[in-house]
C-alpha cells in the first residue's frame, strides 16, 4: 500500500508541474475575454520599385592570360631558376628586356646529334665534288669518243662509195663498218655513264638538302632545351624539379606540364550556368562576383563569352566567362566564386516579398473568387495567391507573377500599389486560409506596441516602450 501511495503522489506532482507549464505558455495567448489569438502577422504596403533579374551560378577564378609550359624535347631538367610566385618577363618588341629563362634542359645528346648531322653533310658535299669531277672526265672522254665516231662514220661512207664502183675489197669495207659500230657502242656507253653520273649528282644534291633540313631541326631542338617565358607574369604552378625527365607529348598523350605562367593583372571567373537559366545570359551583361576567400567583398565584371555547347561534367551546364573589371587585384587563381549575372531590369514594377507569394488549392478558394477569374486556371489544381489584410482578415488574392530576385517578386496582375499585404512570418503564411482572422504586430518593418502600452508609457513620462517582435 505504501508503494502504491508513493506512485499516486508522484503522478499528482507531475501533473501539477505540467499544468503549470501549460498555463505559462497559454496565458499570454489569452485575450481579455479568453479568446486565443492564433495568427500574428507582418504587414507591408505594396509599392512600386525596380527589380533586377539575376542568374546565379558557381565558378572558379582564372587568369585571363595563362600559359602552360611543356617540353618540346625529352631531356633531363638541369636548371629551374624561378619558383612559384616569382615574376618573369618576356622579350618585348624593342628588345630592351631580357626574357626570363624558365627551364634549362640537358643538351648534350642533341649537341652530339647536331655534330653527327654536320659531319654527314660534309661527307655528302665531298661526294658531290667527286661526282662533279667524274662527270667532267666523262664529258671529256665522250667528246673524244664522238670525234672517233665521226671519223669512223666518214671512213665507212667512203668505203661504201668505193664498194659501189668496185675500187675496194669487201674485206676493207667490212673493217670500216666494224670500226664504226665499235666507236658507236663506246660513245653510247660513255653517254649513258655520263647521264647516270648526272642523276647521281642530282640525288647527292637532294641528300645535302635533307641533311640541311636535319641540321635545322636538330638546331631547333637544341634551342628548345632553353625555355623562356612567353608572357610577362608570375609562375603560378611548378610541377617538376631539377633532375627529372621532361616528357614530350604524343597524339593521344599530352606532354607533362612543367610549369604555368599567368598574368594576374586581368582575371576572369569561369562560371557554370545551368541550362535552365542560360537563355537570357549574353556577353556584356553586368555581373557581381563574391569570393569565398574575400568575405564581405563584391567584385564587378561583365560577361565576356558564353559557350555555345553544353558541358556534361558535373551536370548539364554552359561555361560562361566573366571578365573582372580592370584594377581587380587577386594574388591567386582557382578561388571558388559565386556570380550573379544581371540579365534583365524591371523598372517601377509592383514588388512583393517572395515569401508572401504562395501556392493554394483552387478548391480552397471561394466560388465567387474562382468564377470567371482570368488569373485562375481551372485546369490546374493549384494557383498563385497573396494574402491582403482587409478588416482584420486575411483575404486570398490570386495574382500573376513575373521575374524575381533573391528577395522580391514582380506581380504583373491582381495587386495594386497601396494594398496592405501579409508578408509573414512564414510559419503563419504556410497555414493561412482565406478569411482567417489575423492580428497585425508589425507594419512596414516596424513593430506595433500592444494596446494600452503606449498610454502607460505616456503617463509615466518615458520616451517609448519597445514591444517584442513576432518571429
Amino acid at each position: 500500500m505504501l508503494r502504491v501511495l508513493k506512485w499516486v503522489v508522484g503522478i499528482a506532482i507531475l501533473l501539477s508541474i505540467v499544468g503549470g507549464v501549460l498555463a505559462i505558455i497559454i496565458k499570454p495567448m489569452l485575450g481579455g475575454e479568453g479568446v486565443v489569438v492564433q495568427n500574428e502577422v507582418w504587414v507591408e504596403t505594396v509599392r512600386r520599385g525596380d527589380l533586377t533579374e539575376v542568374v546565379s551560378a558557381p565558378g572558379v577564378v582564372e587568369p585571363l592570360t595563362k600559359v602552360e609550359i611543356s617540353a618540346r624535347v625529352s631531356a633531363r631538367i638541369m636548371k629551374l631558376p624561378f619558383r612559384e610566385g616569382e615574376r618573369v618577363y618576356a622579350e618585348n618588341e624593342a628588345g630592351d628586356v631580357k626574357p626570363s629563362l624558365l627551364i634549362e634542359l640537358d643538351a648534350s645528346d642533341i649537341q652530339a646529334q647536331l655534330e653527327s648531322a654536320q659531319k654527314r653533310r660534309e661527307g655528302l658535299a665531298a661526294q658531290v665534288e667527286v661526282e662533279q669531277r667524274r662527270i667532267a672526265g666523262l664529258e671529256a672522254s665522250l667528246a673524244g669518243t664522238k670525234i672517233v665516231l665521226e671519223d669512223a662514220l666518214r671512213e665507212l661512207e667512203r668505203q661504201r662509195s668505193l664498194s659501189k664502183t668496185g675500187d675496194v675489197s669487201k674485206r676493207d669495207f667490212e673493217q670500216a663498218e666494224r670500226a664504226y659500230h665499235e666507236a658507236k657502242s663506246r660513245f653510247d656507253a660513255e653517254a649513258a655513264s655520263l647521264e647516270a653520273s648526272k642523276l647521281g649528282l642530282e640525288v647527292s644534291g637532294f641528300n645535302i638538302e635533307a641533311a640541311d633540313a636535319d641540321i635545322k631541326q636538330i638546331r631547333e631542338n637544341l634551342a628548345y632545351t632553353s625555355i623562356y617565358s612567353p608572357i610577362d607574369g608570375v609562375v603560378t604552378k611548378l610541377n617538376v624539379d631539377v633532375g627529372e625527365i621532361a616528357v614530350t607529348g604524343t597524339m593521344n598523350n599530352p606532354g607533362t606540364v612543367l610549369l604555368e605562367v599567368a598574368d594576374l593583372s586581368r582575371m576572369l571567373v569561369v562560371a557554370r550556368i545551368d541550362e535552365a537559366n542560360i537563355r537570357d545570359v549574353e556577353p556584356g551583361q553586368l555581373v557581381e562576383v563574391r569570393l569565398v576567400a574575400y568575405p564581405g567583398m563584391v567584385f564587378e565584371g561583365r560577361v565576356q563569352s558564353v559557350a555555345l555547347a553544353a558541358t556534361a561534367e558535373q551536370g548539364q551546364h554552359f561555361e560562361t566567362k566573366v571578365l573582372l573589371n580592370e584594377g581587380t587585384s587577386l594574388k591567386r587563381t582557382g578561388l571558388s566564386a559565386d556570380v550573379e549575372i544581371q540579365v534583365q531590369s524591371h523598372e517601377q514594377a509592383v514588388l512583393v516579398p517572395s515569401q508572401a507569394v504562395l501556392s493554394r488549392s483552387v478548391d480552397s478558394l471561394p466560388i465567387e473568387l474562382r468564377e470567371d477569374n482570368p488569373l485562375i486556371d481551372a485546369s490546374r489544381a493549384n494557383t498563385i495567391v497573396v494574402y491582403r489584410l482587409v478588416d482584420g482578415k486575411a483575404v486570398a488574392t490570386p495574382v500573376r507573377i513575373g521575374a524575381s530576385d533573391s528577395l522580391n517578386t514582380v506581380v504583373l496582375e491582381g495587386l495594386e500599389p497601396g494594398a496592405e499585404l501579409i508578408t509573414g512570418p512564414y510559419a503563419v503564411l504556410e497555414s493561412l486560409a482565406n478569411e482567417d482572422t489575423v492580428k497585425m504586430v508589425r507594419r512596414d518593418g516596424e513593430a506595433i506596441a500592444p494596446a494600452g502600452e503606449n498610454d502607460d508609457a505616456a503617463t509615466e513620462g518615458s520616451g517609448s516602450t519597445e514591444s517584442p517582435e513576432a518571429d
